[in-house]
C-alpha cells in the first residue's frame, strides 16, 4: 500500500447553477484576507456613500471575480436579472465563510492526528490496566 496525497485542499463551491474549486493554499487565504480588507475600507471610504446599489453590485462582482477567477461573478448571477448589491455581498460572505470552515477542518484534523501519535487522546496519557497482581 502507497501513501498518496489527497486532494484535501480543494474547496468545492456550488453558487446558483455555477460550480467552482478552489484551491485551498496560503495564497487563496491571502486573497480572501485582503478582499476582506477591502470591503471594510470600501464601507468606511468617504467617497463611496453616494454609490448606487448598481456601483455597490459592480464592486463586488469585481471581488467575486478576484476570489474565484473573471467571469465567476457572470456565471453566478446568469439568468437572475433581478440580483442586486446584497446578493453579490451575500455570495463574499458565504465563499469566505466556506475557506474558513475548511482551512480550520484542516487544522483540527492536523492537530487531532498530532495528539494520536504522541499517544495522548485529548491531551492526556492513557493508563493500561495491569491487573490484580498479588
Amino acid at each position: 500500500m502507497a501513501f498518496e496525497f489527497k486532494e484535501k485542499k480543494i474547496l468545492d463551491l456550488q453558487i446558483a447553477s455555477a460550480s467552482f474549486r478552489v484551491k485551498l493554499d496560503a495564497a487563496f487565504l491571502e486573497k480572501v484576507r485582503q478582499i476582506g480588507n477591502k470591503l471594510v475600507a470600501y464601507g468606511r471610504d468617504p467617497a463611496t456613500s453616494n454609490d448606487t446599489l448598481e456601483d455597490q453590485f459592480a464592486f463586488a462582482c469585481d471581488r467575486i471575480d478576484d476570489m474565484l477567477g473573471d467571469g465567476a461573478a457572470d456565471a453566478i448571477f446568469a439568468g437572475h436579472e433581478d440580483a442586486d448589491a446584497m446578493d453579490a455581498f451575500d455570495v463574499l460572505e458565504y465563499i469566505t465563510k466556506e475557506a474558513l470552515n475548511a482551512q480550520q477542518n484542516r487544522e483540527q484534523r492536523r492537530n487531532s492526528t498530532a495528539n494520536r501519535q504522541q499517544g495522548k487522546p485529548n491531551g492526556s496519557k492513557k493508563r493500561r490496566y495491569k491487573g490484580n497482581h498479588k
